[in-house]
C-alpha cells in the first residue's frame, strides 16, 4: 500500500478520438499523465503551471519539433487542442493510477488573473468546464 496515494492501481491508461472540433478542456490531476499520439491531427497541449505558461505539440512531424508523447506532471492545469480541421486518436496514462477525486476542472477566473496574456486559450478550452 502506498501511503500517499492508498490503495489504488499503480497506473490506469485511456484511449479515445478527439473529434474535428472538440478539444480537451484544461483541468488538472494530482498524478503525472502522459499522453500518447496515435495518428490524424497533431495536437497542441497547453500547460499553465507556477506562473509559466507552455506548449507542446504531439503528432508525427518530429523534424518540426513534434513529438510522439508526452508526461504532463501532477498539479499542472493543461488542457488540448487539434492543430488541423480533422480528428486525432490519442491515449493516456496516469502514474499512480487515475482517481476521479484527484481530477479538477480548472477555474476560468482564476487562470485569466495569472495568465492575462493566454485569454484566448483559456476562454477556448474552459467553455464546456466547469469554472
Amino acid at each position: 500500500m502506498n501511503l500517499k496515494y492508498g490503495n489504488r492501481l499503480c497506473g490506469t491508461s485511456i484511449y479515445y478520438y478527439l473529434c474535428k472540433g472538440e478539444t480537451s478542456s484544461l483541468h488538472s490531476l494530482k498524478s503525472d499523465e502522459t499522453w500518447y499520439y496515435h495518428f490524424g491531427s497533431s495536437v497542441v497541449l497547453h500547460l499553465f503551471s507556477k506562473g509559466v505558461y507552455d506548449s507542446v505539440v504531439l503528432g508525427r512531424n518530429w523534424e518540426d519539433g513534434e513529438v510522439p508523447q508526452y508526461t504532463v506532471m501532477e498539479g499542472t492545469v493543461f488542457g488540448a487542442e487539434l492543430t488541423s480541421n480533422r480528428g486525432t486518436l490519442m491515449s493516456c496514462s496516469v502514474c499512480p493510477g487515475f482517481y476521479q477525486d484527484d481530477f479538477h476542472w480548472a477555474n476560468q477566473a482564476d487562470l485569466l488573473i495569472e495568465f492575462p496574456d493566454y485569454k484566448e486559450i483559456i476562454y477556448r478550452l474552459t467553455k464546456d468546464a466547469d469554472t
